[in-house]
């Protein structure tokens, strides 16, 4: 069983994007995954989703960071082992 935790910029997943994703295989806890990313262009930022998620403005738009589907590339190839 994987169990998942992600954070956003909102609740809705056509307008807010994915910042972070934490990740642990039940079955062997040591498989841990966590990955940040920046939000994609044009998604909306809930001020009420940064008071929760703890990120700013700044580390959630960091050019540095990686894209959103390089992060959810990476989830894909932690939970394809466990199919």
């Amino acid at each position: 069983m994987l169990v998942t935790d992600c954070e956003m910029t909102g609740l809705e997943p056509t307008l807010h994007s994915i910042v972070s994703v934490g990740a642990v295989d039940l079955s062997d806890p040591t498989r841990q995954l966590y990955e940040e990313c920046r939000m994609w262009d044009g998604a909306k930022v809930e001020d009420e989703a940064l008071a929760v998620n703890g990120f700013t403005l700044e580390q959630i738009t960091d050019p540095t960071k990686q894209t959103e589907g390089e992060l959810v590339h990476k989830f894909i190839a932690f939970a394809e082992p466990m199919a």
